[in-house]
C-alpha cells in the first residue's frame, strides 16, 4: 500500500510578531507529541519565517514556502499587513481562495494548487479592510489574541488545520493521489492528454500500485474506434512493472481494441533503449512526462523568428548597446548596468516571472527585446522564446485571439494556442511582448489598464512573460505597478524595469559601432558637443540614430554657425523626422490615426507654448485645458475627432515624456524652446504680437533659434519695439535677441542700440564683428570661448565679465571697463585697450597684447600691435594685482 502523503504547513508572521509564531509553533509540536502520530500530525510539515536556509535569498524563499504549502497559517497584525514580502504573499494565496475554483466537483477543492488560508488575529486592525476580509478569521469576531488565553486561539487553529488534514486525506484516499506532487503530475497529464486529443472521450480510473492512476482515451479514427489506456507513474519504470501493466490492460481493454496500443507516462528521464524496445514490442510505449508534454515544435518556429528578427535592418545584432535600467520590486530599487543580462537572469531560473519594461519612447525597447529572443534562441538549455509584436496585430480583448493573429503569420506551421498556453503555464517557453503601447494606441490612458489584462492572462501557473510598454501609456509608475498588483504581483517573481536615457559611455559605444573609424568617433563626438544640447539629445537612442543620419558637414556647418545650416535647422530636420515616424506608428494597417500629421504638430506646439513659461515644465494630463483639443477638431472638420483619443495620442506619441509623479514634459527643455521659437517666430514674421517672450527668460539657444528662424531682421524689430515694454525680463530678452541679430548682419550700421547684458551667459557666441556692442552693459556676463574678433566695445561696461579663452583679436575696447574682470587665456592680438580699466582684472596667460601701467588703465602699442608688460605693473605678471 502506498504511503500517505504529507501535509506542508506554512507560519508567516512579521518580526514584531516572532515570539507569538514561535509559541504557535511549540504548541504544535506538543500536539503532536501528545497525539504519538495517532491523527497524522508527524506527517506535517511546518515552515516558518525562521527556516530560511543561510546564503539563500529571504524574499525568494518566504514567497516559495507560502505558494507551495497545502495551508498558510498568517498571524495577522499591523506590522504583517505593512511588510512588502508578506503583502505580496498575502495577495498571492488571498486572491486565489477568494476567486480560484476551488476543484472540478470536489468539496474541499484540493485538486488545485492554491493554499488553504488561515488567518489568526493576533493585534487588532481593520478587519474589513484588510485583504482577509471575507475569510474566516480566527478568534472570532471582535476578538483577538491580544483578548484570549494564547492556548484557546491555538487550539482553535490546531482543530482547524486538523479538518485541513482530514480533507486532504479522505481525498487522496478517494483519487489515489496522497501528495501534492502526485497531484499536480496526473493533472499534467490529463490535460496534455487533452491538448493532444481534443476529439477524444476520457475517463479516469483506477490502476494497480506504483500507479497513481489510469486516463483511458477513447476516440473514433476514420473506421477504427481506438482505446487507449495512459498509466500515471510517479515513480522509476522497471521491467516488472511494464509486464504487469501489460498483463492488466490486456485483460481490461483487449476486447475493446484488438490492436490495443497502451502508454506510460512517467516521472524522470527516458529509459534505456532495451527496456524501452521490449517495452514497445509489448505495445507499450514509456513517456517520460517532460516528453509526453513536447505538444509544440518550436524549431520551425524560431527559424522563422530568427530569420525574421536578423532581416530586420533597424535592428542588427552588431549595433546592439547595453542599456541601463532601474529594477523595481515593490520599494527596492537597484540599478543594472545591463537590462539584457538582468532579464535573462531573471528567465533562467525556475520561479514564474511576470516582467514589465518601462521606457520613454525611443528608449530601445524594441531592440532590447530582439535581442533577449536572439539569446534565448541560441542558448542551449534556455526556454524557447516567442516575440510578439503588439504593433502588427489588430486589437483584441482576449489573450487567444492575439496569440492567434501571431502564430498565423507561420501559415500551415501555426502553433495551436492552447499548446502553447499549456507550456507557457508549465514554465516551459517565454512569452515575449514588445510594445503594449501599440496594442492601446487608440485608447484612453485610463482605460489602458482594461487592455493591460488581456496581456495579463498570459500570467498563469509558472509562467514566464515579458511585456514592453512605454512609460507614457500609465499616467504614472504608481499606475503601472497598481496594474501589475493587481494580478501580476499576487504572483511569485514580478518586477518592473524602467530603461534609463544613455550616457555618455553608451552614446560613444553606439559610434564605434557605427561608424567604425575611432577618428571619425572622436569628430563626431566633438560635433555633439560642439553644437548646443545635440549631447543632451543623443540621450535617447533613436533619437540619436536620426541624429547620426544627419551629415557631419551639416554639422560642423551647424557648429561654425556657417551657411544656412543652424541649429534651428538640424532641430527642424530632427523634429520631422520623429512626427513622421510616430504618424506611421499611428496609423498600423492602414487605419485611420487618432491625430494627423498636421493636428500631431498643431497640438505639440499648443503644448509647448503653454509650457514654456512655466517655472515646473511638466503637467498632469488631467491640468490640460480642455480647449486645447477642441481646436484640434477645426484643423479638419471632416474627421470626427475624440477628444480622449486626442489626448491619449499627444501625450503618448509626441516628444512627451513622463515622470515617476505623472508629470508630463518635453523629451528635452531644447525641443520645447525650438517649438515657442518656431511658433513665435512665425508671429514674428506676420507683425503679430509676440507678448510670450516678454514674461520668461530665453534660453541662448532659444534666441538662435528665434533670430534663425524669424529671419533676423524681423526678430531684430521686434526686440527694438520690445526694449521700451517696461518689463524687465522682456528687455533682457530684447537685448539677447538684439546682440544675435547684430552678430548676423541683420542691424543697420546707423541703429543706436544700448545693449544690457549684465549677468547674462553668452558663452561660446559667435559676436565677431559686432558694431553695436558700444557702451553695452555687460558686467559680470558669462563670455567665456565667446568670439568678439573685430567687435566695436569702445566704452562697454565689462566688470566681473568672464572673458577667459575669449577671442578678442582686433577687438576695440578703448575707454572699456574690465575691472575685475577675468580674461584667462583670451587671445588679444591687435585689441585695443587704450584707456580701458583693468584694475584687479586675471591676466594670467592672456595673449602678450596688454600693457597695463600703475593706475591699472591698459593701452596699445600702435607700432606692430603687438605689446609686452610694461615695468611699471607692480605685482606678480598676468595677476592684475597691485
Amino acid at each position: 500500500m502506498r504511503k500517505r502523503g504529507g501535509l506542508e504547513l506554512a507560519i508567516a508572521w512579521a518580526d514584531a510578531d516572532g515570539p507569538l509564531g514561535l509559541d504557535l509553533v511549540t504548541h504544535l509540536k506538543g500536539v503532536a507529541a501528545a497525539t504519538r502520530g495517532a491523527s497524522g500530525w508527524e506527517e506535517i510539515q511546518v515552515w516558518h519565517p525562521d527556516k530560511v536556509p543561510s546564503g539563500q535569498d529571504a524574499r525568494e524563499h518566504r514567497l516559495a514556502a507560502v505558494a507551495h504549502a497545502d495551508v498558510v497559517v498568517f498571524l495577522v497584525s499591523a506590522d504583517l499587513l505593512a511588510n512588502e514580502v508578506w503583502a505580496e504573499a498575502i495577495k498571492s494565496v488571498v486572491y486565489a481562495n477568494r476567486f480560484e475554483p476551488r476543484g472540478v466537483g470536489l468539496e474541499d477543492g484540493w485538486s488545485r494548487p492554491s493554499p488553504h488560508v488561515i488567518p489568526v488575529l493576533v493585534r487588532h486592525v481593520a478587519r474589513d479592510l484588510t485583504p482577509f476580509a471575507g475569510l474566516t478569521m480566527i478568534p472570532a469576531e471582535g476578538k483577538a489574541l491580544t483578548d484570549l488565553p494564547a492556548d484557546k486561539v491555538w487550539t482553535l487553529v490546531v482543530e482547524e488545520i486538523q479538518r485541513m488534514w482530514e480533507q486532504k486525506s479522505r481525498y487522496a484516499r478517494e483519487r489515489g493521489l496522497e501528495r501534492r506532487g502526485a497531484q499536480e503530475l496526473w493533472r499534467r497529464v490529463l490535460d496534455v492528454t487533452r491538448l493532444r486529443h481534443p476529439h477524444a472521450t476520457l475517463e479516469e480510473d483506477g490502476a494497480p500500485s506504483p500507479f497513481l492512476g489510469l486516463i483511458v482515451r477513447r476516440e473514433q479514427d476514420g473506421r477504427r474506434y481506438v482505446v487507449e489506456p495512459i498509466g500515471v507513474l510517479e515513480s522509476s519504470v522497471t521491467e516488472e512493472v511494464v509486464q504487469a501493466f501489460y498483463n492488466d490492460m490486456q485483460t481490461r481493454f483487449r476486447e475493446d481494441d484488438p490492436l490495443l496500443s497502451c502508454r506510460i507516462v512517467h516521472q524522470g528521464k527516458r529509459v534505456g533503449n532495451d527496456l524501452y524496445t521490449r517495452a514497445l514490442r509489448k505495445c507499450v510505449i514509456l513517456d517520460p512526462i517532460d516528453e509526453y508534454e513536447d505538444i509544440v515544435r518550436f524549431e520551425p518556429y524560431l527559424a522563422w523568428q530568427t530569420e525574421r528578427i536578423d532581416r530586420d535592418p533597424l535592428y542588427p545584432d552588431s549595433l546592439y548597446v547595453n542599456q541601463r535600467a532601474e529594477v523595481r520590486v515593490g520599494l527596492d530599487r537597484t540599478t543594472t548596468k545591463s537590462a539584457l543580462d538582468s532579464l535573462s537572469e531573471l528567465l533562467r531560473d525556475n520561479f514564474p516571472r511576470f516582467l514589465l519594461v518601462l521606457g520613454d519612447f525611443g528608449t530601445g525597447k524594441t531592440f532590447l527585446m530582439r535581442q533577449l529572443a536572439r539569446r534565448l534562441a541560441a542558448r542551449k538549455g534556455a526556454l524557447p522564446p516567442v516575440l510578439v509584436e503588439m504593433r502588427s496585430l489588430e486589437k483584441a480583448h482576449d489573450l487567444d485571439s492575439l496569440l492567434a493573429q501571431h502564430f498565423q503569420l507561420l501559415g500551415d506551421k501555426a502553433i495551436k494556442v492552447a499548446n502553447f498556453r499549456y507550456l507557457l503555464a508549465q514554465g516551459k517557453a517565454v512569452l515575449l511582448f514588445d510594445g503594449f503601447d501599440e496594442l492601446a494606441f487608440r485608447v484612453t490612458p485610463e482605460r489602458v489598464k482594461e487592455h493591460f489584462q488581456t496581456v495579463l492572462q498570459a500570467a498563469e501557473g509558472k509562467a514566464k512573460v515579458v511585456v514592453t510598454s512605454r512609460t507614457t501609456q500609465f499616467l504614472t509608475d504608481n499606475d503601472a505597478e497598481r496594474e501589475l498588483a493587481r494580478k501580476a504581483a499576487e504572483r511569485e517573481g514580478y518586477r518592473l524595469l524602467k530603461l534609463k536615457p544613455f550616457e555618455e559611455d553608451q552614446i560613444r559605444d553606439v559610434l564605434r559601432k557605427r561608424l567604425k573609424d575611432p577618428d571619425a568617433v572622436e569628430r563626431r563626438m566633438d560635433l555633439l558637443h560642439k553644437v548646443e544640447d545635440l549631447m543632451g539629445l543623443s540621450s535617447n537612442p533613436r533619437m540619436l540614430d536620426f541624429i547620426l543620419e544627419l551629415p557631419e558637414e551639416d554639422l560642423e556647418k551647424a557648429k561654425n554657425r556657417h551657411d544656412r545650416i543652424t541649429a534651428a535647422s538640424l532641430y527642424e530636420r530632427l523634429v520631422e523626422r520623429w512626427l513622421g515616424f510616430e504618424e506611421g506608428r499611428m496609423s498600423p494597417k492602414g487605419a485611420d490615426p487618432p491625430l494627423t500629421l498636421k493636428q500631431l504638430w498643431k497640438v505639440v506646439t499648443d503644448l509647448a507654448v503653454m509650457l514654456w513659461p512655466r517655472t515646473e515644465k511638466g503637467i498632469p494630463v488631467q491640468d490640460i485645458p480642455a480647449d486645447l483639443w477642441v481646436n484640434l477638431q477645426k484643423i479638419d472638420p471632416s474627421r470626427p475627432l475624440d477628444p480622449e483619443e486626442a489626448k491619449s495620442a499627444a501625450v503618448g506619441r509626441s516628444l512627451l515624456i513622463r515622470s515617476d509623479e505623472g508629470r508630463f514634459s518635453f523629451l528635452h527643455e531644447s525641443i520645447l524652446d525650438w517649438f515657442v521659437a518656431r511658433e513665435m517666430a512665425r508671429k514674428a514674421r506676420n507683425g503679430e504680437a509676440v507678448d510670450l517672450l516678454l514674461r520668461t527668460p530665453m534660453s541662448r539657444l532659444m534666441v538662435d533659434f528665434f533670430v534663425t528662424l524669424a529671419e533676423s531682421e524681423a526678430a531684430a524689430t521686434w526686440a527694438r519695439e520690445a526694449l521700451g515694454c517696461g518689463v524687465e525680463v522682456g528687455v533682457a530678452n530684447a537685448n539677447l535677441v538684439l546682440i544675435k541679430a547684430d552678430a548676423s548682419g541683420a542691424l543697420e550700421p546707423d541703429i543706436s542700440v544700448d545693449l544690457d547684458l549684465s549677468g547674462h551667459d553668452l558663452s561660446g557666441q559667435d559676436l565677431s564683428n559686432s558694431r553695436h556692442l558700444r557702451g553695452a552693459f555687460l558686467e559680470n556676463a558669462n563670455l567665456q570661448g565667446v568670439s568678439l574678433a573685430g567687435a566695436d566695445l569702445t566704452g562697454a561696461r565689462l566688470n566681473g565679465a568672464q572673458l577667459s579663452g575669449a577671442d578678442l583679436r582686433g577687438a576695440v575696447l578703448v575707454d572699456a571697463q574690465l575691472s575685475g574682470a577675468n580674461l584667462t587665456g583670451a587671445l588679444c592680438t591687435q585689441a585695443d585697450f587704450q584707456g580701458a580699466s583693468l584694475e584687479k582684472a586675471d591676466l594670467t596667460a592672456a595673449n602678450d597684447a596688454i600693457q597695463p601701467d600703475r593706475s591699472g588703465i591698459g593701452r596699445r602699442q600702435p607700432d606692430n600691435g603687438q605689446c609686452a608688460w610694461g615695468l611699471g605693473f607692480r605685482g606678480k605678471r598676468g595677476s592684475g594685482q597691485e
